[in-house]
């Protein structure tokens, strides 16, 4: 284990998480190990049209399009078993969101596990599917959630560095 890392293990308590959801430039949604929606950042209010309140409990289904919901069902059982950082879908279009007024639209979505069975889902609407170039196999929500993890990493550095002595 690096340094770093080693360092943020060490000072994880006093993180930060909410206001690091909030700072990202993407939809993030905590999703529970049922697939319940434990948190959501106000970029995923406004990508779906619902508010924290009316999101939090719910299942991470209701953001899924009706004809995609048993099969997300499925996949996410599939992800619990196997839980790894990875793109959702990545050489599909298959892949879309629904929001609370039932539109629909195309999504980038990558997936990061946590322990506990949590798992981040950073979410950003593709303005059109068809447009994402065929070699590009990761979306830009992937490196949001390596930045994420950086800002982590910086946070806990910055502590160690101001709260030792000398």
């Amino acid at each position: 284990m690096t340094e770093p890392m080693k360092l943020l293990r060490e000072h994880e308590e006093e993180l930060d998480y909410e206001r690091l959801f909030e700072n990202a430039a993407d939809a993030l949604i905590l999703i529970g190990a049922g697939g319940e929606i434990q948190y959501v950042n106000s970029h995923a209010e406004l990508l779906f049209g619902y508010s924290s309140k009316e999101l939090i409990g719910e299942a991470v289904e209701t953001l899924v399009p009706e004809r995609y919901r048993a099969r997300h069902i499925f996949h996410r059982a599939a992800y619990a078993l196997e839980p790894r950082l990875r793109e959702m879908a990545p050489y599909t279009e298959h892949v879309a969101g629904r929001r609370k007024d039932g539109a629909e639209f195309p999504a980038a979505v990558n997936l990061a596990p946590l322990p506990e069975g949590l798992t981040v889902a950073a979410i950003r609407k593709r303005e059109d599917a068809r447009q994402v170039p065929p070699k590009r196999k990761r979306s830009v929500s992937r490196e949001v959630l390596v930045v994420l993890g950086v800002q982590l990493i910086l946070n806990a550095v910055l502590y160690f560095l101001l709260a030792s002595p000398g």
